[in-house]
């Protein structure tokens, strides 16, 4: 039978030759994996369907290496029982050899000699009569990995064996790591461990998947915030371009460098206000003249005067008059930032349901001293 989607349970794969379970062969399937759990046989970490179904099969000589057990593993008196009553044909040593070979080829390269195969016939009584119920709970006595619940696993035909860490920072490792997976169920299995103080017990394979999964996402987190403060100062800059080109190159004025990192900071203030936890720095004026200087390369010049870099065009001068005033509207830009900056930082508080006079008068917020000392100064008010 070829179908996609039917799977082999025991090797797990999708090819061709593949029989769907029927009832004697998982109910037999379902006693072998008992007593290769039971004893920690090979392939006890199987997982068998509870009820036949359209999706789960097996290859013929998957099925003959798993069922194929060494005879102390068997149940003597059921066999006994069963010889009495049956007498079941024999197979000829090079037909065992034969099986195990081809077994052996098609699963992988750990199957030993002491899986020995022998006839569907010959076996189907010797296993007891184990329910599939009855071998979770065998499983659950045991030592499992925290991450796949299971003793046993392999990887490219290796086993995994179990560690545990006598660390208790483990336990906030891992519940750092189910919090960003945003894993809830093993969070609140880790939390379940952690407070009865039981050993963890883990697969390093398991550990390292759950691992580069924490890993991806934090570095995505990172990465996020890195590009958003990037965006951030791009939209900035380029305002402060558009100043550049407007003030210096069309209208053939001046502008103090001075003053356009000043605007530029204040920016970067309000957006660290609107979000307190992202990484932004304030930018100097050294900086600032570097980004405009790369930008307009020769189209600008940078003029030093009583300590002020001036930015004007390359084909102007700067007059005595236009320096006046330029320190003029200077002043006025901090002043008007200034102003800014207080009235962004006002706190609101909401006003009551049931307003009175008071609450009107109060107001939702409470006016800087910056802006009433500016607005007193304006009118001629004495402060």
């Amino acid at each position: 039978m070829a179908n996609d989607k039917i799977k082999c349970v025991i090797c797990k794969g999708h090819n061709d030759n593949l029989i769907l379970f029927e009832g004697d062969k998982l109910k037999k399937c379902q006693q072998v994996l008992s007593v290769r759990v039971k004893h920690k046989l090979k392939y006890s970490d199987i997982e068998l369907p509870t009820q036949i179904n359209k999706t789960d099969g097996y290859h013929r000589q998957c099925y003959s290496s798993f069922t194929a057990l060494m005879a102390k593993y068997r149940d003597t008196s059921s066999e006994t029982d069963y010889a009495s009553n049956f007498t079941s044909p024999t197979l000829s040593p090079s037909i065992i050899v034969d099986i195990s070979e081809n077994a052996a080829s098609n699963l992988d390269s750990q199957t030993t000699l002491e899986y020995v195969a022998y006839s569907e016939t010959n076996a189907f009584n010797e296993i007891p009569n184990t329910n599939i119920e009855d071998v979770g709970k065998d499983r659950q006595l045991k030592n499992v990995c925290f991450f796949c619940d299971k003793e046993r696993k392999q990887n490219k035909g290796k086993q995994q064996n179990l560690h545990s860490s006598p660390d208790a920072k483990l336990y906030d490792k891992i519940i750092d790591w189910m919090e960003k997976l945003n894993n809830k169920e093993l969070l609140q299995k880790i939390n379940r461990l952690k407070s009865e103080n039981k050993t963890i017990f883990y697969h390093h394979l398991c550990e390292l998947n759950y691992l580069n999964d924490y890993n991806k996402i934090v570095s995505d987190i990172r990465h996020t915030s890195w590009h958003k403060n990037r965006n951030i100062h791009k939209d900035i800059f380029n305002h402060i371009v558009s100043t550049v080109e407007e003030e210096v190159m069309q209208k053939k004025k001046c502008v103090f460098l001075s003053s356009l990192c000043d605007t530029y900071n204040n920016y970067l203030e309000y957006e660290q206000k609107l979000e307190p936890q992202s990484d932004i720095s304030l930018i100097t004026n050294h900086y600032l003249e570097e980004k405009i200087q790369k930008h307009f390369k020769k189209s600008i010049k940078f003029i030093s005067k009583q300590n002020k870099i001036i930015i004007i065009h390359k084909d102007c001068s700067l007059l005595e008059n236009d320096f006046t005033k330029l320190e003029e509207d200077n002043l006025i830009d901090k002043v008007a930032l200034t102003l800014r900056n207080a009235i962004l930082k006002i706190e609101k508080s909401k006003l009551p349901s049931k307003i009175k006079t008071n609450d009107l008068i109060t107001g939702e917020c409470v006016i800087p001293d910056k802006l009433n000392r500016f607005f007193k100064v304006l009118m001629g008010v004495k402060i």
